[in-house]
């Protein structure tokens, strides 16, 4: 409130709005909006022209509770989401003042904690199929279908076209990747569930195609 005051003060003494940022240290934008607001008249109460407290709205637990719900929800909802739904419900709190009260809100709410899944080196490497749409210069699109090899330790990786994601493709790809690698071949390889390896799952575990 005192920076305000001393805001409004020097607007009245005739400061443009721009060397009043400069001399405050604060935005123009900051200054242009104290500007609008109802004159200090008294560093010790609320203003009696606005009928209310003089600076932002106080962020009420009404609204952190309404927040903490949305991000129950949702937890990846991007914070001008956030804004939007909290405006929309009658609260035109700031979009600084929702940065401040989703960080708030989001240090109260338990999360799983990621660790990935690491090795020592030539201890393992991770193989997958993948996909993408390509278009092609006569302007029509193919899917191509490609296979990626990673060493953990090093995070060296391979990547190689293949025709399909059958067994022969995926075997190809890997020895090819074994080669390319230079470095031996590692203890393990790690498949993410393909149906080219497993062929059931029993009591949880999976059993791998006899190729």
């Amino acid at each position: 409130m005192l920076d305000r005051f001393a805001v409004q003060q020097l607007l009245r003494a005739g400061l443009t709005a721009r060397a009043v940022a400069r001399q405050a240290g604060i935005s123009l934008r900051s200054v242009r909006r104290i500007a609008r607001e109802a004159p200090i008249t008294s560093l010790d109460a609320p203003s009696e022209a606005a009928g209310q407290r003089v600076g932002r709205p106080r962020v009420t637990d009404d609204v952190r509770a309404f927040v903490r719900e949305l991000l129950a929800a949702e937890p990846e909802l991007p914070i001008g989401e956030v804004w939007r739904r909290v405006r929309e419900a009658g609260t035109p709190l700031g979009l600084s003042t929702m940065y401040r009260v989703v960080a708030s809100v989001r240090a109260t709410i338990p999360t799983e904690v990621l660790v990935r899944f690491e090795g020592v080196a030539g201890e393992f490497a991770q193989f997958d199929f993948g996909e993408v749409s390509v278009r092609l210069t006569d302007g029509s699109r193919r899917v191509v279908h490609f296979a990626a090899y990673r060493l953990k330790y090093s995070r060296w990786m391979h990547v190689v076209l293949v025709p399909n994601e059958r067994v022969e493709a995926l075997i190809r790809a890997l020895l090819d990747s074994f080669l390319q690698a230079g470095a031996g071949v590692p203890l393990r390889v790690v498949f993410d569930n393909p149906k080219t390896v497993v062929v059931k799952h029993v009591d949880g575990r999976p059993v791998g195609t006899p190729r």
